[in-house]
């Protein structure tokens, strides 16, 4: 008897429990029903009241890197090599320069680029000049200026690639002669100006027009028999154009 009151009992309270599962159930469902029905967007929309806030970075200017000076490739040796124009200019206080009529030749250097603003060069010129001198000889053949110089550049733009004005000066040795057979020599200088033109790293044109002068002395016993016994100044001009090589 005992035994049927406990069963009943236990039956009574287990009873309301059995009753709640299926509602638990159904609630569970439909909590993930609505929770799959929202999509991404939904969940991504903002408020209505919802303001971005702006930015408050300050742009800070940063200046570039400036790239450090590098030397212009125009430093080191050269060659020269080209034709010129030789102009001896008549002085009435005497005949020794009378000889020479003008005339062209060609010069030939090497160079060496020292500084932004210098470079030195050592020249050979010949210069053959046509002549009208009548002498115990015959008529004086065709002469030559020769002249052995060793010369300044002092550049205008010494940082400049391509175009570099210049002003020169130096000094030389020059020579008068008849294919080497006679000769007269003296010293002297020359000064003027030109222009170099880089076209590549490795190849350039020069372009200069020089006044030489130079002192020779006719006097002597072993004296030059085609020209007058005498001592001049004499004053001439040139004008060059000559290819340069650089390494």
């Amino acid at each position: 008897m005992n035994r049927l009151i406990v069963c009943l009992f236990c039956s009574l309270l287990a009873a309301p429990a059995l009753a709640d599962t299926p509602n638990d159930t159904v609630a569970t469902d439909s909590d993930q029903d609505f929770a799959s029905g929202l999509t991404l967007d939904s969940r991504l929309v903002q408020p209505p009241h919802y303001r971005p806030r702006r930015s408050r970075l300050r742009r800070v200017k940063v200046n570039r890197a400036q790239p450090e000076p590098t030397l212009p490739s125009n430093f080191g040796p050269y060659l020269t090599f080209g034709g010129l124009g030789h102009f001896v200019i008549d002085d009435a206080s005497t005949t020794l320069d009378n000889a020479y009529q003008g005339g062209g030749g060609f010069i030939v250097g090497i160079g060496f680029r020292l500084l932004p603003m210098l470079a030195l060069e050592a020249n050979w010129m010949a210069s053959f000049q046509s002549t009208a001198v009548q002498t115990t000889l015959g008529s004086m053949p065709v002469n030559a200026i020769h002249s052995l110089n060793l010369d300044a550049k002092v550049f205008f733009l010494p940082w400049s690639q391509r175009i570099e004005p210049y002003v020169q000066l130096g000094i030389g040795a020059y020579m008068l002669s008849e294919s080497f057979a006679y000769e007269l020599s003296g010293f002297g200088f020359d000064i003027g100006g030109g222009v170099d033109i880089r076209f590549t790293d490795s190849i350039g044109l020069g372009l200069k027009v020089l006044y030489r002068g130079f002192y020779v002395d006719n006097t002597a016993d072993n004296y030059y028999v085609y020209l007058q016994r005498e001592a001049a100044f004499i004053d001439s001009i040139t004008t060059e154009a000559t290819l340069q090589f650089y390494f």
